[in-house]
């Protein structure tokens, strides 16, 4: 019951695939597939991926946060407590209904207070880096190598190297070549946005008849299989290096053959 696939394939490129292997295999076993939920993170979201996955089976997933943005804005008072995870932290939700992919769907966003708090604390500690580093980069500005002429492709490679992709709505830079002259601040607009995020995840469901709790529930209990993949990753579980073939069909076989002795 494994399935080997291509490493440089991106997940939401491979579900289809995964979709129709299990539901077959499901099939064969004499199993009821639409008793079968199949729970996926936003990397697999698409407007084809959606109704592909519903046609085969009932399914919980997780939205962009950006998708549905003015849920954001729902105040916590208006979440109710749903369970206590495994780390004994209290779980919220708020539930409605909305247009998700040309589909109406429950949507629940759900809340966890102590994963909000380490969210502020790391975003705070990634700010304080970068802010840093800026100084840093405008001092080296202000008093350059001699004859090395400081440009604005040079700055940017600069930047690259501390300002990470998650980071970069949350500050403005500029540089005048002419003027030499170097400019950054931290974007309050962005920033309140994010602090809005913390904590949060908006799942959407076609179980329109599951209590909220179930839904929440159900697509945490995901991170319970995540976990047992990074097992499977050991390589001491299953030793598959090294690879010494060429063809794709070789390759099928060796992993067969390691997963077999596991």
């Amino acid at each position: 019951m494994h399935t080997t696939y291509e490493g440089n394939k991106h997940e939401s490129g491979v579900i289809k695939e995964v979709v129709d292997t299990l539901y077959d295999r499901l099939r064969k076993l004499g199993s009821d597939t639409r008793n079968i939920v199949f729970v996926f993170d936003r990397g697999n979201n698409s407007e084809t991926n959606i109704p592909y996955v519903e046609n085969r089976f009932h399914f919980i997933g997780a939205l962009k946060r950006n998708q549905l943005k003015h849920l954001l804005d729902v105040e916590l008072v208006r979440f109710n407590d749903l369970y206590t995870n495994r780390k004994g932290n209290t779980i919220r939700g708020y539930r409605t209904t909305e247009k998700v992919y040309d589909g109406e769907y429950t949507v629940v966003v759900t809340y966890n207070e102590k994963t909000a708090q380490k969210q502020r604390i790391k975003t705070e500690e990634s700010i304080k880096r970068i802010t840093k580093n800026f100084l840093e980069l405008d001092k080296s500005i202000n008093n350059p190598h001699r004859g090395r002429k400081v440009t604005m492709k040079g700055i940017a490679q600069k930047i690259d190297d501390f300002l990470h992709k998650q980071h970069k709505i949350l500050f403005s830079w500029d540089f005048d070549e002419n003027e030499r002259k170097f400019s950054w601040s931290l974007n309050d607009a962005a920033m309140k946005e994010r602090e809005k995020m913390y904590g949060k995840n908006i799942l959407f469901t076609d179980l329109s008849d599951w209590k909220t709790e179930d839904i929440a529930k159900t697509y945490n209990s995901k991170s319970m299989v995540e976990d047992d993949f990074k097992a499977l990753k050991n390589r001491l579980l299953i030793p598959m290096k090294p690879l010494f073939h060429r063809y794709d069909s070789h390759l099928r076989v060796h992993i067969f053959i390691c997963v077999l002795s596991m």
